[in-house]
């Protein structure tokens, strides 16, 4: 929020003026630096800030060679004090004032005795607010503007007045890698006599998802931005590579207010934005059609834009993934239990819970990467009855043989991808791109049957 003050200047001189050398003034009006008696109004165009504490809040007043020991005064045109103009500091050489209220218009005289010189100025005082911005303004499509997300299976974000609205809701945003893309804003401003302005925003924060709002003319119809959401541009491109950021803020910006050449003004700032950025479009079985309970969960972007920070390519996510899952998923291994069974996971109540077995760590890594636009991942099972060789199970503490009738784990490009288990004690790792029959087998296959099924997908959760 801001006030700003727009100068016009109908100049008028009362009587003959002289200055301190005894000149007389009667020609040395300047429209562009209104001087009376040796006294000018500065600047011709200010814009005074709601908390006014410093030279860009007021107007000054100048005694540019006038007397030492003179008096000065200020009224509306009729010899009487305007008395809600607040007189911050004064002395013989300067006078700083503001305009207080929002809609006040002030005739200000500038007096400067015992010679009737004077000088008038309009000002009008005005004050305008960015409201509401729209990341997602247009959901069917994700071409320039960020994709439908949610927050799980059964809570919906309320995007309908935008996900940033002043004082009321700052949702997250989510939007695909190497994209150009646009928001849409409303403001409004006071008095309605305002009608346009050239509005911007700074983003203030290094490390941020979205560059600069880059400026446009914005106008005013009634006290409200028109088209009343004002399409802006973001400089650059959206970041190239899988991040979550959350301190991405814009200062806004405002000038040139009805074409008057008027200075920079602070706005209001937006956010702290919370901004996802993923691959591409989440694939199946997530779903970006509007309104559909599958489309991207911010109770798992959370994980997974973690987990595959800065990774570019989908190799590199898959990987990311099944680590980030085995180490930072605060789960524990029970066999005993699963939210997986075939091609369906009870994924809401799995994040809820922390006991997990290689189905549902084999889900993760799936449906992990998938919210990120990656293709091609599966699951596979091998089933038994077979010894494993020690391994260490996700979320235990100790390397420990078991027996297993089946194990299920991730499956990209021909190779595994297990978030269950670290195998090889003696320099153990996370089964990331191994070979199914040679070194992941080698690793994990003690004894018995190892009868490797055809790998499929994970098509259903709730």
């Amino acid at each position: 929020m801001f006030k700003l003050s727009i100068l016009t200047y109908p100049v008028r001189r009362v009587g003959s003026c002289t200055n301190a050398a005894g000149v007389v003034l009667d020609t040395a009006w300047d429209m562009t630096n209104v001087m009376v008696h040796g006294v000018s109004i500065w600047p011709t165009n200010f814009i005074a800030c709601a908390s006014c504490t410093n030279v860009a809040c007021a107007t000054r007043f100048d005694a540019n060679g006038a007397p030492a020991g003179g008096d000065y005064s200020w009224d509306a045109g009729d010899g009487t004090i305007v008395s809600n103009l607040s007189t911050i500091a004064s002395n013989n050489s300067s006078v700083w004032i503001v305009f207080p209220n929002p809609g006040d218009t002030q005739i200000v005289g500038v007096d400067y005795g015992p010679v009737p010189c004077s000088a008038t100025s309009t000002g009008l005082v005005a004050k305008s607010e960015l409201t509401n911005i729209k990341f997602n303004h247009d959901t069917s499509s994700s071409t320039d503007d960020a994709i439908n997300i949610r927050q799980n299976y059964n809570t919906a974000y309320d995007i309908s007045n935008g996900e940033w609205v002043t004082g009321g809701a700052n949702l997250p945003v989510c939007y695909t890698m190497n994209r150009t893309v646009t928001i849409k804003s409303r403001f409004t401003v006071e008095p309605s006599s305002v009608t346009s302005a050239v509005i911007w925003a700074v983003s203030t924060n290094s490390g941020s998802s979205l560059g600069d709002v880059i400026s446009t003319n914005v106008s005013f119809l009634g006290g409200v931005s028109s088209p009343e959401y004002v399409t802006f541009r973001v400089s650059g491109t959206t970041p190239n590579h899988i991040q979550m950021t959350t301190n991405d803020v814009w200062q806004w910006k405002m000038q040139n207010i009805n074409g008057s050449g008027s200075a920079v003004c602070n706005m209001n700032a937006s956010g702290v934005h919370t901004v996802y950025t993923i691959m591409a479009e989440p694939v199946s079985p997530w779903d970006n059609t509007a309104g559909s309970q599958k489309n991207a969960w911010t109770a798992v972007l959370d994980y997974s834009c973690y987990w595959a920070t800065n990774a570019t390519d989908a190799g590199n996510a898959v990987g990311k993934i099944t680590t980030g899952a085995y180490s930072g998923f605060g789960k524990s291994y029970d066999g005993g239990q699963t939210h997986t069974s075939g091609n369906t996971c009870q994924l809401s109540t799995m994040l809820k819970e922390s006991k997990v077995d290689c189905r549902d760590m084999s889900a993760t890594v799936q449906l992990f990467t998938e919210i990120l636009g990656v293709v091609g991942v599966q699951v596979l099972r091998v089933d038994g009855i077979f010894i494993t060789k020690p391994i260490l199970a996700i979320g235990t503490t100790t390397w420990d043989p078991t027996t297993w009738n089946f194990h299920q784990f991730g499956w990209y490009n021909g190779s595994v991808y297990d978030a269950c288990l670290e195998l090889k004690q003696s320099a153990p790792y996370v089964p990331v791109g191994d070979n199914r029959d040679g070194n992941y087998t080698t690793n994990l296959f003690d004894s018995g049957y190892w009868l490797p099924e055809t790998p499929f997908s994970i098509t259903n959760f709730e």
